[in-house]
């Protein structure tokens, strides 16, 4: 696997980022954290979707699994939505290599959301109002300001500040001749949001320690799949934190750090 570095020192953490986000988004998380961590670049990041496959997800988890096997050490894992998801699947498939499990919003999608875009015909799935939407948003600017002015006025970034948005748009838009462009493709994030996969029935074999952070205003988890995440995984932390939503790491990534850090104590 190809990784991201942050900080100095051994890495005190894996962390898995989510789709459409690259690594370096999340600085301010990385930086309330306080230790050095090494990210993941997931496929989208290092192949072409030409090579996707319908089950993409199980793919990169088989992957962070492999890479873990070939460590001394059990490592502690972490990651945010779609990067929750691999690693949750990752520390299923290797629970000897895994001393912590730590999910920000994952997808842990409602079974009725899941089973109709699994099932529809790729014809149908682009007509799908997210994937649509992703296939049509804009991939090049002509700098990184202008990128930001836009990105500045969307619903789904209101939560973040300026700081945390500018981190995004550094980490997402790469020169090229014309400006910048996006480094993780409109083609991988729509891809990656037709194959999410149901989760509900595997999340019995979990069996490492794990926390689960949601924000309160999440449209991906919801109170319902929540609820459903305490019955499945009695024995996993859970803390909801108010005043963010889904893109909680970015919003608000000292409370975050900080529920991760008491955690942490609860374990040792």
């Amino acid at each position: 696997m190809k990784f991201e570095h942050f900080g100095q020192g051994n890495p005190a953490l894996v962390f898995s980022h989510a789709n459409g986000f690259p690594p370096a988004t999340y600085r301010q998380l990385f930086q309330a954290w306080g230790a050095a961590v090494e990210a993941p670049l997931l496929k989208p990041l290092t192949s072409s979707v030409d090579e996707a496959a319908s089950d993409i997800w199980w793919h990169m988890a088989e992957e962070l699994a492999h890479w873990l096997e070939s460590q001394s050490e059990p490592r502690l894992l972490a990651g945010h939505s779609m990067g929750a998801v691999v690693s949750c699947l990752a520390a299923m498939r290797c629970p000897h290599k895994v001393a912590g499990l730590i999910m920000l919003d994952p997808v842990f999608l409602p079974t009725r959301w899941v089973a109709p875009m699994r099932l529809m015909p790729k014809r149908f799935k682009v007509k799908q109002p997210l994937v649509a939407k992703t296939l049509r948003r804009p991939h090049q600017f002509g700098d990184h300001q202008g990128a930001f002015q836009f990105h500045r006025g969307k619903r789904v970034f209101a939560g973040m500040d300026d700081e945390a948005l500018t981190d995004y748009i550094h980490a997402a838009f790469e020169p090229n001749d014309q400006g910048v462009a996006l480094r993780y493709s409109r083609e991988w994030e729509a891809h990656i949001y037709q194959t999410a996969p149901w989760i509900w029935p595997r999340l019995g074999r979990l069996k490492v320690p794990t926390l689960i952070i949601r924000g309160a205003n999440s449209d991906t988890v919801t109170p319902g799949s929540w609820a459903r995440i305490g019955r499945l995984c009695p024995e996993a932390s859970r803390v909801e934190l108010p005043e963010c939503g889904h893109l909680l790491p970015m919003e608000r990534p000292q409370a975050v750090a900080t529920a991760i850090h008491q955690w942490l104590d609860t374990l040792r």
